[in-house]
C-alpha cells in the first residue's frame, strides 16, 4: 500500500511541474550595452545556441557575508530583441525559434532580466 501511495505521490509531483510550467517563468538576460534601447517588448530567437552551464549574475551579499546570485543561466542563444542588432543573450532554457513578448523584470550590474512569452504578472 505505501508503494502505491509513494508512486502515486510521484507521479502527482510530476505532472504538477509539466502542468505548471508557464512562459512567464522563463528569464533572459542581455546586457544593457548590448541593447539597442528602442522597442524592447519583442524578441525573436534563432536556433543558434551554447551551452555555458550556471552562469551566475545579479550578485549580493546576504546578512553573514555569503555572496549569493539572483539568476543563474546555462545557455547563450541568439536573438533580435526589438528593432536592435542581433546577440547573445543569457537564456534558462533554449527558446524555440520565433517571437515573444518580453517583460522587463529587473536591472542590475549591467545586466536587463527579461520574462518572456505571455505574461501572467
Amino acid at each position: 500500500m505505501s508503494k502505491k501511495i509513494v508512486a502515486f505521490s510521484c507521479i502527482a509531483w510530476a505532472l504538477a511541474a509539466v502542468l505548471g510550467a508557464n512562459p512567464a517563468n522563463a528569464y533572459l538576460a542581455v546586457r544593457e550595452s548590448d541593447l539597442n534601447h528602442g522597442d524592447a517588448t519583442r524578441v525573436e530567437f534563432t536556433g543558434i545556441y551554447e551551452a555555458v552551464y550556471n552562469t551566475p549574475i545579479c550578485g549580493f551579499f546576504d546578512d553573514e557575508g555569503h555572496r549569493n546570485f539572483l539568476y543563474a543561466f546555462d545557455y547563450e542563444q541568439r536573438m533580435t530583441i526589438g528593432a536592435g542588432p542581433s546577440v547573445m543573450a543569457l537564456v534558462d532554457h533554449v527558446y524555440n525559434p520565433g517571437r515573444e513578448d518580453l517583460y522587463l523584470i529587473a536591472a542590475c550590474d549591467g545586466w536587463l532580466i527579461y520574462g518572456a512569452g505571455s505574461c501572467v504578472c
